[in-house]
């Protein structure tokens, strides 16, 4: 039978056959003198190099590397052959990796007269293992540097032959063990467990190797130096050819897991304890808040008895005033104004000495006129029908600026007249009205500001001039309470008869505030004018129905 690599296909000589293979062989191949010179090349490797078969042909290695080192290393491989060594080495070289073979070229005689040698391109390979081994390198920083032990161990189904291929670094740490020690006796790693929990690891290990499971155990390891912690190992579970299981894993210390799940027992068991004492009390507590719900029903109801009396009083209040003003104009300023009209048609002469008397009643009367006049605008319907709140305080301010020297200016900002009752909205120019009339009388105010703004819970009045001022609790008698709202203080004769010359206004913005139930605060010194701020709660008196005013 032929050799199928030297028997040329019909019609095809050997050697072109041979060249053919040779061609295509995925190496490159070739001879040297012993000058160093190429004599032959061939093969699929040269194209790569960008080559074609012979064309090195009496090309020195010097010229083709260009190089005359001979510490060089292809050309030193080659002087090594040329000495009649086998010579393996790699070379990089055109950007790939090549693994060379060289052996002494030799004739009949066995005299060496060249070098013969083939080169296969291993870059692929190279590259792969450099990979490899780059993984490798991460793999083992990652296992250094994770605090928790990877591992493999490897036995026979039954558990014996027991051996550890792999244990990182960090076994140290939880046995006291290097990895090494382990390796050479992997009983070090099943010795380290508790001896409590020896019997429950074992047949839970058996158990996953029979049923070819993963392994999930928690259980308490005990170090080199005696030290205990507790450990979760979990891993998977492979088969090897030669019938072995291997097993893959990591282990982690969960010993504070461990303690803090004691201690939610612990609370747990104490909740437990206690649980029933804490639902007594919830009991009472419930009990104590219905009869507080019962409790805020009953005044929330009388709040709104007391609303409806508030109400009734002002609108009564109302009527009066109007009814006290029609009298006044209509019967007695009246005869009050006859009167001055005919003592001014009186003759002075006529009346002798009595006409310097006759002269001053006239003036008093005059007055009087004006005080009953400004009496009766104060008497009026406190909001007119179709006037809104801020409407009447600007024209309150706008009267109280022509009757006197002083110039107000009137603020007023986000004011919903929708939770404003009509009750509230008299008790608020009632208050501006004592105020204005207070500074008129007592203040000698060139300038004075009255400002009304409303929040979610109250609607607040400030009114502050800048005239003589007073000292607020020796002038005006009231001081604050624990609430905040100032009160009449209670002393001793001298006291109380102070108390009786204080400026009646006051008192009836006390009244009115409390009344209300809201908060006055007066601040004022001498010589540096006098600031009233008043809170006046909406919530009670938002909405009030309409018979509450009839």
């Amino acid at each position: 039978m032929s050799d199928p690599l030297t028997s040329a296909p019909e019609g095809m000589s050997t050697d072109a056959w041979l060249n053919l293979i040779s061609s295509q062989i995925p190496a490159v191949m070739w001879t040297t003198n012993r000058k160093l010179e190429f004599t032959w090349g061939i093969g699929a490797g040269l194209k790569a190099l960008g080559l074609r078969a012979h064309q090195l042909n009496g090309v020195s290695l010097h010229t083709y590397f260009k190089s005359d080192d001979p510490s060089f290393r292809p050309i030193d491989m080659h002087h090594r052959a040329l000495a009649g060594q086998h010579v393996n080495y790699e070379q990089k070289w055109g950007g790939n990796v090549y693994e060379s073979h060289l052996e002494p070229l030799r004739n009949d005689r066995q005299e060496i007269i060249g070098v013969v040698g083939i080169a296969l391109d291993i870059t692929r390979r190279v590259h792969a293992e450099s990979q490899i081994k780059a993984s490798a390198e991460t793999f083992e920083n990652l296992a250094h540097f994770l605090p928790a032990m990877l591992y493999q161990t490897r036995g026979n189904n039954d558990g014996s032959n027991f051996q550890t291929p792999y244990l990182s670094a960090f076994a140290e740490k939880f046995l006291g063990y290097t990895a090494e020690e382990v390796q050479k006796d992997p009983m070090l790693l099943l010795k380290a467990i508790h001896p409590d929990d020896q019997e429950a690891y074992y047949r839970k290990a058996l158990a996953s190797m029979a049923n070819f499971t993963p392994f999930r155990f928690d259980f308490r390891a005990v170090a080199k130096d005696g030290v205990q912690r507790w450990l979760r190992a979990c891993s998977q579970p492979d088969r090897l050819e030669n019938n072995e299981m291997i097993y893959h894993g990591v282990a982690i210390d969960i010993t504070d897991l461990v303690q803090e799940r004691q201690e939610l027992e612990q609370d747990v068991k104490r909740l437990s304890q206690y649980g029933s004492q804490w639902h007594q009390n919830l009991m009472f507590t419930t009990g104590k808040l219905t009869q507080e719900t019962a409790q805020r029903t009953q005044i929330e109801q009388a709040l709104q008895g007391n609303q409806r009396t508030l109400n009734d009083m002002v609108n009564r209040q109302d009527c009066e005033r109007r009814r006290a003003a029609d009298i006044l104009h209509e019967d007695l300023l009246q005869r009050i104004i006859a009167a001055k009209y005919k003592l001014e048609g009186i003759n002075l002469e006529q009346v002798g000495s009595h006409g310097r008397d006759l002269e001053e009643t006239i003036v008093l009367l005059a007055e009087v006129i004006r005080q009953s006049t400004q009496l009766m605008s104060e008497l009026h319907p406190t909001v007119p029908e179709g006037v809104s709140l801020t409407e009447a305080l600007e024209q309150l301010v706008r009267e109280a600026e022509m009757e006197s020297d002083t110039k107000f200016d009137f603020i007023y900002d986000d004011i919903r007249p929708d939770t404003i009752s009509k009750s509230l909205e008299v008790g608020v120019i009632r208050i501006v009205e004592e105020a204005l009339s207070n500074i008129r009388r007592h203040s000698k105010a060139l300038q004075a500001t009255v400002e009304l703004t409303q929040t979610s819970q109250c609607v607040m009045i400030c009114i502050h001039d800048e005239g003589v001022g007073f000292n607020a609790n020796e002038d005006v008698g009231i001081h604050t309470d624990e609430g905040g709202v100032f009160k009449p203080r209670q002393g001793d004769s001298a006291n109380a008869q102070q108390q009786e010359e204080i400026p009646g206004g006051f008192r009836s913005i006390e009244q009115c505030v409390k009344l209300f139930g809201g908060r006055l605060t007066i601040n004022s010194h001498p010589g540096q004018g006098a600031r009233i701020h008043v809170e006046l709660p909406t919530a009670i008196y938002s909405t009030p129905s309409e018979s509450d005013f009839r």
